[in-house]
């Protein structure tokens, strides 16, 4: 019966906890020096790149290190040879006291490219300084480094190698010190007293604290606490206590996880190891003590980290998978589980065919020959696909993937993330639906407007014409009230034609189905030609309008919609100045747009009436200085043909003091 397959990070992280309950359990076992180094090692070849590696102990008063253990894909090191190494990476670590993964970049910056090579250049490595536990200085340094792969060591590598090298220290200052009690019982003492490894003996009947150095009582905080007894300090139940004496008297363990108690009332997550000994005759525990509470807050943080991982994928309906392409078997995040509609605990998903049998028929075929492709390109996967979950419920997903090779180069995975875009996929077939709902309507407004066009504009035309043929044929006998009235019929004719225009025309603008072609426009020959109109309003009320445009000067614009812009901004300037007034047309250039400006003296506008210039909703019309109507439609217009072209429109105007629109346009299109 199959095992059913743990996602990588949990797998990864199981292993990580092994390796570091191992290399505790090793640092308290009788080993030569470097049989223990040999050890860790192994070990860490399981989890990181590790074909080289050694460990370096710092020698201070002559500032030079050995090499206990050094092994190497190039090179040897005798391992009684001092050698100095100053600007290495290694001396780096030892005086920085930081454990650090450094690449060639950062080697740079450390040394300024002044810096020592001891054997074969690496492009990247990875080191830990070791402390002594009992005065907390850098006794040495433990690294790692990888000829071929910049990006063979990861922060969670780091952290490991920080824990190891607190254990390789841990064990130097065992050896050390067991070394010592064994040479004589006086240098024991000696050791056992100014040591600041906490360290306690205990009678093994009472459980009296019978001996302390100045580390343990530095550490508990208690004045007397060599007239305490273990059950004071150790939270257990004073039998559970003594069920751990036992143990450790008969030798069946030696180590154990406790929370001790200080004097100021603080809980101390400690490790202790105890070896039953004879003192002065009497049967006593010696215990040293290490507080691990900080050790196990960043344990704890892993855990944490881990749970945080899981709680986002299922937020975001994210798993993350691997696939390893010679064996077929898969590792599985516990997101990537509830994707596929599977409880991890209780479901398997061991092979990639298994995988396949999720995948919707229609789509197995097409998903397989993508992962075929990103197999043998090396490119990054990215493919949507179907599946059929065990609830029979078809979900979209969709799936990012990236070939990687395992630290020995020898395996090949591919391994990646996926994500349920059922409900995206959902809203995205909505969203078509709305979009055709919406082309439908606009074919409709099209229609709705061409009719308008057709059978608006003629009989309006028709009526512009008839009343200004009525006018000129009524002769000055006629009744004044009959002329009024043809005459008021006749402006309200026209009035009401010129609105429907520019009411049509700015629909075909906010259906973008206006006709636009820009051309390179000679301006000042441009503007001569259609100022006549113009010239003939300006003269029936006694305005001068004058014209200052550069023969030279050049814009690119549509033609038909300069017109408008022109035509309006002149009559505009005309009906809300007053007789005897000027009005001046300018234009010119920037270094990055020529502009036009329609300049008058006329009544002036106050800030809130600029505002609603060019906003449909809040349309602005009032009559000219002699009761001329607009449509209020034409500023809008204009705005509108102005954005067709890029440009920007700016006004600036005082109550009495006239006002000025001025607006930009793109170069000429030197390609026209």
């Amino acid at each position: 019966m199959k095992q059913k397959s743990k996602p990588e990070n949990s797998l990864q992280n199981i292993d990580i906890q092994n390796l570091l309950y191992d290399v505790s359990l090793l640092s308290f076992k009788n080993f030569r020096l470097r049989d223990f180094l040999k050890e860790i090692h192994k070990r860490i070849s399981g989890l990181m790149s590790a074909k080289n590696f050694f460990v370096a102990l710092h020698h201070k008063t002559t500032d030079t290190y050995t090499f206990p253990y050094y092994i190497d894909e190039f090179d040897t090191i005798d391992p009684e040879t001092h050698l100095k190494l100053q600007n290495t990476l290694t001396d780096y670590v030892c005086k920085s006291k930081k454990a650090e993964i450094i690449t060639s970049e950062r080697e740079r910056e450390i040394f300024k490219n002044k810096f020592q090579v001891i054997g074969e250049y690496s492009p990247v490595w990875i080191g830990a300084p070791l402390f002594n536990p009992t005065t907390n200085e850098v006794i040495g340094v433990i690294a790692l480094q990888d000829y071929e792969n910049e990006n063979a060591y990861n922060l969670k590598d780091l952290k490991t190698l920080e824990i190891i090298a607190r254990n390789i220290g841990l064990f130097i200052d065992r050896i050390r010190t067991l070394s010592i009690l064994q040479e004589s019982e006086e240098r024991f003492r000696t050791i056992f007293k100014e040591d600041k490894t906490i360290k306690i003996v205990i009678d093994q009947k009472t459980g009296r604290i019978v001996e302390a150095n100045e580390a343990a009582f530095e550490f508990y905080g208690y004045n007397d606490l060599t007239s305490k007894y273990i059950f004071d300090i150790n939270i257990l139940q004073p039998q559970q206590v003594r069920s751990a004496m036992n143990r450790a008297i008969k030798k069946s363990i030696n180590k154990f996880n406790f929370k001790h108690k200080t004097a100021s009332g603080e809980i101390r997550d400690v490790d202790v190891f105890s070896t039953p000994m004879k003192v002065n005759n009497k049967d006593v525990l010696f215990s040293m003590i290490f507080d691990v509470t900080e050790r196990n807050k960043i344990e704890a943080a892993l855990k944490e980290s881990e749970q945080k991982l899981n709680e986002a994928e299922k937020i975001a309906h994210l798993g993350n998978f691997q696939f390893n392409l010679k064996t077929g078997e898969t590792n599985w995040s516990d997101g990537a589980f509830k994707i596929f509609g599977l409880d991890q605990k209780k479901d398997k998903l061991l092979s990639i065919e298994d995988f396949y049998s999720f995948v919707h028929v229609n789509d197995r075929k097409l998903l397989k020959q993508e992962i075929e492709k990103s197999n043998k390109q090396n490119r990054t996967l990215n493919t949507t696909f179907r599946i059929i979950r065990k609830d029979n419920k078809t979900r979209y997903i969709h799936k990012i993937g990236k070939i990687n090779f395992s630290a020995d180069g020898k395996t090949k995975y591919l391994f990646g993330a996926i994500q349920d875009i059922t409900n995206s996929k959902r809203d995205e077939e909505l969203l078509l639906q709305s979009k055709k709902q919406l082309e439908i309507a606009n074919a409709a407004k099209d229609k709705f407007f061409s009719i308008i066009a057709h059978d608006l504009r003629n009989p309006f035309q028709h009526l512009v014409n008839t009343t200004e043929l009525l006018l000129s044929e009524l002769g000055q006998n006629i009744d004044p009230s009959a002329k009024e009235l043809a005459t008021i019929i006749h402006n309200s004719a026209r009035y009401s034609y010129g609105l429907l225009e520019d009411l049509l025309l700015w629909s075909r603008s906010q259906m973008n189905s206006m006709e636009y072609y820009p051309q390179n426009i000679p301006l000042s020959e441009y503007v001569q030609s259609e100022l006549k109109l113009t010239n003939n309003l300006a003269d029936k009320k006694g305005i001068k309008l004058t014209v200052s445009i550069p023969k030279k000067l050049n814009v690119y614009a549509d033609e038909n919609m300069l017109k408008f812009i022109l035509r309006n901004l002149l009559t505009n300037a005309i009906k809300f100045t007053k007789r005897g007034g000027t009005i001046k047309l300018s234009a010119g250039k920037t270094k990055s747009h020529s502009y036009i400006s329609v300049e008058d003296t006329g009544i002036g506008m106050t800030k809130s009436e600029i505002d609603s210039l060019f906003k449909i909703g809040k349309r602005y019309s009032s009559l000219g200085t002699e009761k001329e109507k607009g449509t209020g439609l034409g500023l809008v217009l204009c705005n509108e043909f102005i954005k067709y072209h890029g440009g920007k429109i700016v006004v600036k105007s005082k109550i009495d003091q006239g006002s000025n629109f001025k607006f930009t346009l793109p170069f000429p299109n030197k390609n026209k």
